[in-house]
């Protein structure tokens, strides 16, 4: 298997897009069906007392793959949110691993955003839990909290090396409280940056990455110029308010060195949508097309 940042270069090539879907299936606003309606689980065990929230992490499993499917071939990758599968249990749990294959399958990269941050073993065990070589989660990266400092990420960047996943660690989130960052988040960048120039592939880039808020056009091009060798990934496009315009600092002038997330706005209508609640996917397509035609438009493609 190739290096994960000379696949991620190649499939946003090969798609003209840089764009990560969001995979956030929201159980009150989940297309189609009632936890009541038992036939709805595609699982063959028996939960027991779990029953009810396998009808919910079939539900969540169903919405997931609509949007693999809506997008596969349009945007390089795709990341499902694990808080959202873990919450449902054993029977989540069971979704999130058939997720995360489905995409694969779909050519498409896994980005796991699960923000893990512990040290020795325990970092370790996370690590490879989605991407070690027979990962239960399988992802080619990962999202990673640094607050525990580099003991946190050694075990990560040592099964990153093992395995050529990749890894993105949170620099400077897209939520208003981010600010709480400001006397750490520099320190984290570079060493993000050293990582990544010790492993960097033929394209100039390296497999550590940076979480970098989209809601930051301002800070995007002091991260680009800092982290030369990294790629940044960038949520809050759409739903917490960052455009596509707001993104242009964070690309080397070959378009390449990021990613933009997008999820609700991408996956879910603002309003009540018949459509939208027979087969997600015919919309999902749509608001997809429409950004990549916005990132195109600030890259020059």
């Amino acid at each position: 298997m190739s290096p994960f940042s000379e696949r991620l270069s190649e499939a946003v090539l090969r798609c003209q897009s840089p764009l990560c879907v969001g995979i956030d299936p929201h159980l009150d606003r989940l297309p189609g069906g009632s936890d009541d309606e038992a036939d709805s689980v595609p699982f063959e065990e028996t939960w027991g007392a779990d029953a009810r929230r396998a009808v919910q992490a079939g539900r969540a499993l169903h919405f997931g793959e609509a949007i693999v499917e809506a997008v596969a071939g349009k945007v390089p990758a795709v990341k499902p949110q694990f808080a959202f599968f873990e919450a449902l249990g054993a029977p989540g749990m069971v979704a999130l691993s058939r997720l995360c294959r489905h995409a694969r399958a779909h050519d498409l990269l896994v980005i796991g955003d699960g923000k893990r941050g512990d040290i020795a073993s325990t970092a370790a065990a996370y690590a490879a839990s989605q991407l070690g070589e027979d990962a239960p989660f399988p992802c080619d990266a990962a999202t990673v909290a640094p607050y525990l400092g580099p003991d946190s990420m050694g075990p990560w960047l040592e099964c990153v090396d093992h395995t050529q996943a990749g890894m993105f660690v949170l620099v400077r989130t897209s939520n208003p409280g981010s600010g709480w960052q400001a006397d750490i988040f520099r320190k984290v960048a570079a060493w993000v940056e050293e990582a990544s120039a010790r492993r960097v592939g033929p394209n100039g880039l390296g497999p550590v990455g940076a979480v970098v808020g989209a809601t930051h056009p301002a800070l995007l091009a002091e991260m680009r110029a800092e982290m030369t060798h990294s790629w940044l990934l960038l949520p809050g496009f759409g739903a917490q308010g960052a455009t596509a315009g707001d993104t242009k600092g964070a690309f080397r002038p070959d378009g390449l060195g990021a990613l933009v997330v997008g999820a609700r706005a991408l996956t879910f209508p603002d309003a009540k949508n018949a459509a939208w609640e027979a087969d997600p996917r015919t919309f999902v397509a749509a608001k997809v097309d429409e950004a990549n035609r916005a990132l195109r438009s600030v890259l020059g493609w």
